[in-house]
C-alpha cells in the first residue's frame, strides 16, 4: 500500500511525532501511530511526503536505540515531516434529528 502523509501529531513536551495523518491511493484517510507506520514500512508499505513540488519517502531511523520515522534527506529545509501541519480531528457526519409525529395526526 502507498500512503501520502499530510499532517502529524506531536508530543507537546518533546516535539516528537506520535501519529501521522495519511491518505491511501484510494483516497481513504487514516491516522496511524508512529509504531504502526514503522510496522507497515517493515512490511513493505510505502509512505511519502509531497511539499513544494518534491516527493520524499519516509524511512526508518534509530536514535539512542529507539526506532522512529523520518524522510530521506533531500537537502532542503525545513524538514519535510516536521514542517507538516498539525492533524485536526476528523469529524464524523452527525445523524440527522429524528422527527416524531404523534399518531393522532395520521387519523382521517
Amino acid at each position: 500500500m502507498n500512503y501520502e502523509v499530510s499532517c502529524t501529531l506531536k508530543d507537546s513536551k518533546y516535539e516528537r511525532i506520535t501519529s501521522l495523518g495519511c491518505k491511501t491511493t484510494t483516497g481513504l484517510y487514516q491516522r496511524l501511530s508512529e509504531d504502526e507506520v514503522l510496522k507497515r514500512l517493515r512490511a513493505g508499505d510505502e509512505f511519502h511526503v509531497t511539499r513544494g513540488g518534491r516527493t520524499v519517502k519516509l524511512i526508518e531511523a534509530e536514535h539512542d536505540g529507539r526506532p522512529y520515522v523520518k524522510t530521506e534527506a533531500d537537502g532542503f529545509r525545513p524538514d519535510n515531516l516536521l514542517a507538516l501541519p498539525h492533524c485536526v480531528e476528523q469529524t464524523k457526519p452527525s445523524t440527522p434529528p429524528v422527527r416524531t409525529v404523534p399518531a393522532h395526526s395520521h387519523s382521517v
